[in-house]
């Protein structure tokens, strides 16, 4: 890319066949577009992430608060690369910080990641502190909204966009109704 570009502004490019020989180029896609996962994910590529944020939490263990502080600590002192890739190959615990990360394309990269699993998909389906985006990428895998619990938790959370939450009301109980229709948590238009 930077060839073509210094080519374009009319810059001589010295020998970049050397250079091609040094670093080998990324395959682009067929039609195009950039494909910057092959480069930035690879997965034996993540040896600057702390071991501890990578091994898999035991499903039963309550988080430690003094082990989830310093896990936060830990979080705040990376880039913006370095969370993209504890979100996509890290445990359950730095997803759970990085799902509610101001940026994006982390937030993205942790509710995207291999490594979720139900339960998660779960918590993060009823927290108010995820962006709407991530409750529509929630809302939109055919795989999560399989599970009536994502469905009644996509429901109840206010911050899930409109048009999400009005097509899940009709594979509730009609327990769950009447007690959504009572919560004041739900939008107007919900609870009518």
């Amino acid at each position: 890319t930077l060839d073509r570009m210094l080519e374009f502004l009319g810059v001589p490019v010295a020998d970049s066949a050397a250079k091609n020989e040094r670093a080998p180029r990324v395959p682009e896609p067929a039609d195009g577009t950039a494909n910057p996962d092959a480069a930035l994910f690879d997965p034996n590529d993540i040896k600057d992430l702390p071991e501890d944020l990578l091994a898999e939490d035991d499903d039963g263990a309550e988080p430690d608060e003094l082990k989830s502080a310093s896990v936060h600590a830990a979080i705040q002192e990376m880039n913006v690369m370095q969370k993209i890739k504890l979100a996509r190959f890290g445990n359950g615990e730095a997803r759970a910080i990085l799902v509610r990360d101001r940026n994006k394309i982390v937030s993205s990269a942790a509710i995207n990641s291999p490594k979720l699993r139900e339960t998660e998909v779960i918590a993060f389906s009823k927290s108010k502190a995820v962006s709407e985006e991530v409750l529509r990428t929630i809302g939109s895998s055919r795989e999560w909204t399989k599970s009536r619990a994502v469905k009644h938790a996509l429901v109840m959370n206010p911050k899930t966009p409109l048009p999400i939450a009005m097509k899940f009301i009709v594979h509730l109980t009609d327990g769950d109704l009447k007690l959504i229709m009572k919560s004041k948590d739900v939008p107007a238009q919900i609870s009518t």
